[in-house]
This record gives C-alpha cells, sequence and structure tokens, in this order.
C-alpha cells in the first residue's frame, strides 16, 4: 500500500477479464474490436469499461488508458528499463526487416 492508502498497482483492484479489456483500451481498440478479440458481447465491453472507470476513479475510458499508460510506464522504469508485458509498449514501433 501507498502512503495514500491505495495500492501500489492500482491495476490489482481489476478482474483479470477487466485487465485485459483495459489493455485493449489502451490500445485504442473500440468497444466491436475489444469484443470480438475477446469473444464477448460489446455489451459486456462496455460493462467492463464502466468497472474500470469505477474502480480507478478516473473520468473516462481515455482516463483509464492514460492511468494504465503512465503506470505502465512508471512500472518498466522503476525495474530498469525491462518490460515483463507480452505485447510492445503502446507507441512503440517494431523494427522493419530490411529487404
Amino acid at each position: 500500500m501507498s502512503a495514500t492508502g491505495l495500492p501500489k498497482n492500482p491495476f490489482t483492484l481489476l478482474s483479470t477479464r477487466e485487465q485485459d479489456v483495459l489493455r485493449l483500451v489502451a490500445r485504442d481498440r473500440t468497444d466491436r474490436e475489444i469484443a470480438r478479440e475477446l469473444d464477448i458481447r460489446e455489451r459486456t465491453v462496455r460493462a467492463h469499461v464502466s468497472r474500470i472507470i469505477l474502480k480507478l476513479d478516473v473520468a473516462s475510458r481515455v482516463g483509464a488508458a492514460v492511468a494504465f499508460a503512465v503506470w505502465s510506464t512508471h512500472r518498466e522504469i522503476s525495474q530498469g528499463g525491462g518490460s515483463d508485458m507480452s505485447e510492445a509498449p503502446i507507441g512503440s514501433a517494431r523494427p522493419v526487416a530490411s529487404r
């Protein structure tokens, strides 16, 4: 716990499925794209997004995405630059193989 009484990682407040949804929201996916990728209904995605917003105490899905990006960046820096995320960080470019 931090001095504010919140967990060091606020995303532990989220269920595993909500974390999955948040990762895709942070990658700027639409509800339809998220539903398709996670094999759930769009209505379920909207419900997850609403709960994420409430649990993280942010104003919108954009706020949730920003919180995720900030926390992920902070975690990466505090761990010495390494990342254990399976996907590349938001905004990172993957090298293109030369011909």
